[in-house]
């Protein structure tokens, strides 16, 4: 299991992530990009029923 915490600049606080994808196949930067994309389609998906 990986922890990953990123800090966002515009909410002054971090943003937390744990993954199972191996540090050495995606960056820390890169998992933080795909699960902010993942959540913004899920909420895309449940605005649109």
């Amino acid at each position: 299991m990986r922890f990953i915490a990123r800090f966002n600049g515009k909410t002054d606080g971090y943003h937390t992530y744990f993954t199972n994808i191996p540090e050495n196949d995606l960056l820390g930067k890169d998992i933080a990009s795909l699960y902010s994309a993942r959540w913004w389609s899920i909420v895309f998906a449940e605005n649109a029923r």
